[in-house]
């Protein structure tokens, strides 16, 4: 029997939403916010950021140069 507590609490889509609408309200093109979204997969990325696309996307960003 799993534990509930295991299933997230947003869909993978849901998640996947979120976080490409964090580039874009972030001032991110809405090309390259679908770019990171393609290149995202919710195992990945969301590890530690299981309900939370927008930390994940605010992570992610703080690797990119200007």
């Amino acid at each position: 029997m799993s534990d509930p507590t295991d299933a997230p609490a947003i869909t993978e889509h849901e998640w996947l939403d979120r976080y490409e609408l964090a580039f874009i309200l972030r001032g991110v093109p809405q090309h390259v916010a679908q770019q990171a979204r393609v290149a995202e997969t919710f195992a990945t990325l969301s590890n530690g950021f299981r309900d939370d696309p927008e930390g994940a996307a605010d992570m992610e960003m703080s690797y990119w140069s200007e």
